[in-house]
């Protein structure tokens, strides 16, 4: 009988521990929410130019009056924060995520730049999702020099073929300015040698590019490559040279 009347109060200080506990963790986690941010930690991921540093993203948050550090964690809306830095011209994406012990972590990725064009008046890099990207304070990338009119700069087929020029190791070291006089007519510059490649259109450019490059290191390996002034590549199965004595040089 004792026992029996003892169960209702042991139900009861069990219940009265229970409420304690979840009083306690709402309490910790209501703290927890209110602190500062201790620290506000920017990772920049980007291919081989970095043209926007941690100080620029930074300056980004602070400008739009989010002063990250300052603000109270229930109030940062990561969301918003991951839209604003997205609209960076530098930016093509985001990740924005608070950590347990109190830090804010902020991962970008930087747009890669394929080429530089330059129309009167305008200076520009070419990004490989089909963007502009602003020239930078920070660093200058190395990626060809694009001329000619700018729609024809942001023909979908041509921004594939620049593209195809930055990641191709041999193509990258040799192109240094690609020509646009019109869509079937696009000339080439080679970094090492003075001759002129007249490529046609972009038309089947990754066979032509196949073909350009077996040029090269067939007529290095028989010395003949100082020989020529314009190299042609619109024909299918050959490449046909110009060579500079036929001009008296």
């Amino acid at each position: 009988m004792n026992r029996l009347k003892k169960l209702p109060w042991l139900s009861i200080r069990l219940f009265g521990i229970l409420v304690l506990g979840m009083f306690l963790f709402s309490f910790t986690k209501k703290r927890h929410e209110l602190r500062n941010f201790e620290k506000v930690l920017i990772e920049i991921d980007h291919d081989e130019t970095l043209l926007i540093t941690e100080n620029m993203v930074n300056k980004l948050l602070i400008e739009n009056n989010l002063h990250v550090s300052k603000m109270l964690k229930e109030k940062v809306d990561l969301n918003r924060l991951e839209v604003l830095c997205t609209k960076h011209p530098m930016l093509l994406e985001s990740n924005i995520y608070k950590t347990i012990d109190g830090k804010l972590v902020v991962k970008v990725r930087q747009k890669k730049p394929i080429a530089r064009f330059q129309v009167p008046g305008e200076v520009r890099y070419v990004s490989n999702d089909a963007s502009e990207i602003p020239l930078s304070e920070v660093a200058t990338a190395r990626v060809p020099m694009v001329v000619g009119e700018k729609k024809l700069v942001w023909d979908k087929e041509m921004v594939e073929m620049l593209d195809y020029i930055a990641n191709d190791s041999f193509l990258k070291q040799h192109i240094t300015a690609v020509k646009l006089e019109s869509e079937q007519q696009i000339y080439l510059q080679n970094r090492h040698y003075d001759f002129v490649v007249e490529f046609g259109s972009w038309h089947q450019y990754q066979k032509k590019f196949l073909k350009y490059k077996a040029f090269i290191l067939k007529a290095k390996e028989d010395k003949s490559i100082d020989k020529f002034e314009k190299i042609n590549l619109k024909f299918q199965q050959q490449v046909v040279c110009t060579n500079k004595i036929e001009y008296g040089t």
